[in-house]
């Protein structure tokens, strides 16, 4: 039972931050009132709010990536397949911006418990991965890591500006000119790295 009630505890500390938007409007009280229990309750099961909300980050993480290998699976093309992934990303973070907010936006305090560095460190090297096996030429690990970041922090960057409303245009037509501009980037490099 006591698993039962940590992992209540976890989905609606999830289901609060993606309906905020953040965590900061998600606090221990308004948990507990949404489970119907004594804020005091939660401590039983964490140190603090901020042990909840590493616990919140394998969840999360667990929930991008099931979304993405659903969107990707039966794609066998490998063009429409790179671009559905980093539509992917981005329409994710859309549909949960809470979210991908306690993912990477958010500031947690402390350091997370080793397991969630693992499954951290686990979603950094499948992107890796996933952008070198939609890469045209053969890179080194540290020209891989390069690309891997560069794209990384312009979807990122494109996010925050859908998630936080700071476009002008349509949003669909946002993710399909960031998508194109992936490809672009992943061109671009590729024909550096040749030269």
């Amino acid at each position: 039972m006591s698993g039962d009630m940590k992992s209540k505890f976890i989905e609606t500390a999830l289901e609060l931050i993606n309906i905020e938007g953040s965590t900061s409007s998600v606090n221990l009280r308004t948990i507990a009132r949404k489970i119907g229990c004594s804020h005091q309750n939660l401590y039983n099961y964490f140190k603090n709010y901020d042990e909840l909300l590493w616990e919140c980050m394998i969840p999360s993480l667990e929930k991008l990536t099931e979304y993405t290998w659903n969107v990707i699976e039966d794609i066998d093309d490998k063009d429409s397949k790179v671009r559905a992934f980093f539509e992917s990303q981005i329409v994710f973070a859309v549909e949960n911006p809470g979210i991908y907010s306690l993912i990477w936006l958010e500031k947690l305090n402390g350091e997370p418990p080793d397991y969630i560095r693992q499954n951290l460190d686990f979603a950094s090297k499948q992107f890796i991965r996933i952008v070198g096996d939609f890469a045209e030429c053969n890179y080194s690990s540290e020209q891989l890591l390069k690309l891997s970041d560069i794209l990384h922090n312009f979807i990122h960057g494109s996010i925050c500006k859908v998630i936080r409303k700071r476009i002008d245009e349509n949003v669909d037509e946002f993710i399909a000119e960031t998508v194109e501009n992936c490809i672009d980037i992943m061109k671009f490099y590729e024909n550096t790295i040749k030269k």
